[in-house]
């Protein structure tokens, strides 16, 4: 089913609002707003009319200078300009109106002297008032466009001394629509749109709506019609579609490449990751090493200090150096022991280093600290001492090691 247009109401009454209500039926339902909005913004914004840009009147160099005999300012005289409309048949681009008057006189849009092919559809308009006997001429540039323009958009309009004014070009002063639903069956249901058009009487209702039909038919048919454009069209997509490829293509080797050096990457850490450990267990065995030689060392150191004075203690009791040849015996037998013990120890050291947060010992002192220790605290079993010296030291009440250091020679001869 076609759509069919028809105009129910015309009002040109008024040559500067004309008015126009226009009909489409037969839409299917979704139709009547896609065609509405489409019709509406074109008539809005695509329609071409012919406006002033800019003026020049004697004595004025800005718009906010005063005019000599003129009772409005060149502001208001600007609004005045902005009202003016004009019809144009022949479509011109840009044209040239001027006026020459001596008043006193009240100055309309009808002074002006156009031309033959420009007509002003409301002469009536006020212009400026002069109420002096002052000789006022005024001259005005016209131009064709489209939509709404700010003068600072635009390229000076003629002589320097022409002053730029922004113009309202558009023909439609507006546009309303609505939609009805139709429906006919229960399985098909039709719409169909209201549009109201108001124009500033340079073109009929009619006539703009034909215009914006036109346009938007030319709009459509560049991509439905075959011809140049399909092959424009198609080689322009051809070109897309190869550069797509080519950009996936260099994206795929970035990222080959990408992986590769990744995994040259991983290998190079995890061979340095195993030097590093390599490095780290040599480091450690030498310090363990360092740290036995260090320990044993000063446990000799200690025990010769422990063995002087109980060498001469037990001289002093009168036994003879077979017992104390027994005792050094023991004695390296214990030390020998306890190096054995070291590793054992070195771990209790690390547990004594992690719970005392307001010093820090090296491995070495702590494991000295152990052994000091565990001597004031130990029992004389653990020097290794013979039970014969065991025997005569337990009837002198000493039985550990922190008495036997704190006993002195007087008291041992004396028990």
């Amino acid at each position: 089913m076609s759509i069919e247009c028809e105009c129910i109401e015309l009002n040109l009454s008024n040559p500067t609002e004309q008015f126009g209500h226009f009909i489409f039926t037969s839409l299917e339902e979704g139709e009547s707003a896609t065609l509405a909005t489409m019709l509406r913004r074109t008539l809005l914004t695509s329609l071409p009319g012919l406006k002033i840009i800019g003026f020049r009147i004697s004595d004025a160099n800005n718009e906010f200078s005063n005019v000599q005999g003129v009772r409005e300012d060149l502001l208001e005289i600007v609004l005045n300009l902005k009202e003016i409309v004009f019809q144009n048949w022949a479509n011109e681009t840009s044209c040239y109106g001027r006026l020459k008057v001596q008043g006193p006189a009240i100055v309309t849009a009808g002074c002006l002297e156009l031309p033959n092919d420009v007509k002003v559809l409301n002469p009536q308009s006020p212009l400026l008032t002069v109420t002096e006997e002052t000789f006022i001429e005024l001259e005005v540039k016209m131009e064709r466009g489209k939509n709404y323009a700010l003068a600072t958009d635009r390229k000076p309009v003629g002589p320097g001394d022409f002053l730029a004014i922004d113009a309202n070009f558009t023909p439609v002063l507006r546009v309303n629509s609505h939609i009805h639903p139709i429906l006919e069956e229960v399985e098909n249901s039709h719409e169909e749109v209201h549009l109201m058009i108001y124009t500033d009487g340079s073109l009929l209702p009619h006539q703009a709506l034909k215009m914006a039909g036109n346009k938007l038919a030319s709009m459509i048919l560049s991509v439905t019609e075959p011809g140049v454009f399909d092959k424009e069209l198609d080689n322009n997509m051809d070109n897309m579609i190869n550069e797509e490829e080519d950009r996936i293509f260099e994206e795929d080797d970035q990222e080959n490449m990408m992986i590769e050096d990744l995994e040259d990457l991983q290998k190079t850490m995890i061979n340095e990751s195993n030097m590093i450990f390599e490095d780290a267990d040599k480091i450690n065995e030498q310090i363990q090493d360092d740290e036995d030689d260090e320990l044993e060392r000063i446990l000799n150191k200690i025990n010769e200090q422990i063995q002087a004075p109980l060498d001469r203690s037990l001289s002093n009791l009168g036994y003879g150096n077979e017992d104390n040849s027994m005792i050094n015996k023991n004695k390296i037998k214990d030390v020998k022991i306890k190096k054995t013990q070291t590793k054992k120890r070195k771990n209790k050291v690390e547990e004594i280093q992690k719970n005392e947060d307001s010093e820090i010992i090296n491995p070495a002192e702590a494991k000295l600290r152990q052994k000091l220790e565990q001597m004031e605290t130990g029992k004389l079993e653990d020097l290794g001492l013979s039970n014969r010296i065991n025997n005569i030291l337990k009837k002198a009440n000493i039985n550990y090691i922190r008495d036997l250091l704190q006993c002195s020679l007087a008291e041992l001869k004396k028990n």
